[in-house]
């Protein structure tokens, strides 16, 4: 298993009045098996990702007494939920509204990413059994970013970046700036989102960074902006022929990449074999 870099997450086009309901948007995070996406999907060469989306080089930062709200998947709470919303399920297991429109939406995926392409068919597959119909559409790269930039797609599977620290990560998914423009694919926008990112921006103090980080945990347990899933896996080699301290599964402290800043902390952590 390689380790994760970028996360992969299933995002709601928010300005869809479907997906305005947060009960809505967990009943659907209820009906996803992240361990099976990650097992058929991506051969098992990703890492399943944890729903506050804290990688293990920063868990000091993940809150615990929150932790009873992590979700896993639950086919018959899931229908539960979507009972209990309103929709009645049909004979052929699908849900439908009052006016009879079935529970169907399509999900947009990057043409030629076959490992994408086959998460999302896997991921149609578990959302059938919840009573949810999903139909996969593989669209030119060009075009599936200008769908989400223009609000012109239900659901899509796509990626945040990451950064150095989850707080930069937090910063790309959930602030109202980046809306559909930006990482922020599914165009979550809160006013009390954004005063906790600007937290970052305006203080040194790690306590009160650790309170808006737990705050912000809270926010995507409870609301669920959109669906974490995995992380996309990181490809590196290195040799401790010469040099010691490189990033491992022990000591996770930097993505091993040699793109973006990360490497130039590792190069601050290595030191030459005596």
């Amino acid at each position: 298993m390689a380790p994760g870099r970028n996360p992969v997450l299933l995002f709601f086009n928010l300005d869809d009045e479907r997906f305005k309901d947060e009960n809505f948007r967990k009943a659907i995070a209820l009906g996803i098996d992240n361990e099976q996406l990650v097992q058929i999907g991506m051969s098992n060469l990703a890492t399943v990702s944890n729903p506050v989306l804290i990688k293990g080089g920063f868990s000091e930062l993940i809150n615990d007494n929150l932790k009873h709200m992590w979700y896993d998947k639950d086919v018959e709470q899931a229908k539960e939920m979507l009972n209990d919303l309103g929709y009645s399920i049909g004979r052929d297991g699908i849900f439908t509204d009052s006016n009879g429109n079935k529970l169907s939406f399509e999900l947009i995926v990057p043409a030629g990413w076959t490992d994408w392409i086959a998460v999302s068919q896997v991921l149609s597959s578990q959302l059938k059994q919840i009573g949810i119909d999903v139909v996969v559409s593989q669209v030119d790269f060009g075009l599936y970013l200008e769908r989400i930039r223009n609000k012109d797609f239900e659901l899509a599977l796509s990626w945040v970046n990451y950064g150095i620290n989850p707080y930069f990560f937090y910063e790309r998914w959930l602030h109202s700036r980046n809306a559909y423009s930006g990482d922020n694919r599914g165009g979550w926008i809160s006013l009390t989102t954004d005063s906790l990112l600007e937290i970052f921006r305006k203080t040194s103090d790690e306590k009160e960074r650790q309170l808006a980080i737990s705050s912000l945990q809270l926010i995507v347990l409870q609301e669920i902006p959109a669906i974490p899933l995995f992380y996309n896996p990181t490809w590196f080699e290195y040799t401790t022929y010469n040099f010691e301290g490189w990033p491992n599964k022990e000591n996770p402290y930097a993505l091993p990449t040699i793109t973006g800043m990360d490497k130039a902390y590792i190069m601050m952590n290595l030191e030459p074999v005596k």
